[in-house]
């Protein structure tokens, strides 16, 4: 996936992708960040987040966003955004 790095440096940041074969076109994607932070970067389709513990912050359409846990973020393609842990645990 654009944007995410092959490898992460931090033993407690990982990142699993997966694709169902009953929702072509639909790319899966369960992360655990703690200490990365991504660069500005865009994705090709829709993105549809949802925050499980911890807290996120991200940089969206100019503006930062803090989104708690148990939030959903959503993004359009093609539009600028960061990301990083907003919480000490992820």
């Amino acid at each position: 996936m654009q944007g995410v790095p092959e490898q992460f440096s931090d033993e407690r940041d990982s990142a699993r992708f997966r694709h169902l074969a009953q929702l072509p076109g639909v790319e899966l994607y369960h992360a655990h960040i703690s200490r990365y932070a991504f660069e500005p970067h865009t994705h090709e389709a829709f993105g549809i987040g949802t925050i499980e513990t911890g807290a996120e912050r991200f940089r969206y359409r100019g503006a930062q966003h803090v989104a708690p846990a148990r939030s959903v973020v959503t993004m359009n393609p093609d539009e600028l955004h960061t990301g990083e842990a907003a919480a000490d645990d992820g």
